[in-house]
């Protein structure tokens, strides 16, 4: 499977280059032309080091505890994936 970005869509990510972990994401609209991106002071003061990406893509797939697909509602789905796996 080849997942390609749409013409004129872009995401920003910021990463920790120790762990890879995603410590904020950024979509950024094709047109108008954005030319900064906000990134939290938070994470700029925890973090000495982070790597800026835009050749990444958001494949939407979000894993989440098993207390916040609780707190959702999703222990029906959660149960029925553990039966397939």
């Amino acid at each position: 499977m080849v997942f390609c970005r749409a013409q004129g869509e872009s995401s920003i990510f910021v990463l920790d280059p120790e762990t890879s972990e995603c410590l904020h994401y950024e979509h950024v609209l094709g047109y108008p032309r954005q030319k900064w991106v906000n990134i939290p002071r938070e994470i700029l003061a925890t973090h000495p080091e982070i790597e800026i990406r835009n050749d990444l893509l958001d494949c939407s797939i979000y894993i989440c505890a098993v207390e916040v697909s609780t707190f959702l509602g999703l222990v029906p789905f959660i149960a029925m994936l553990t039966l397939k796996l």
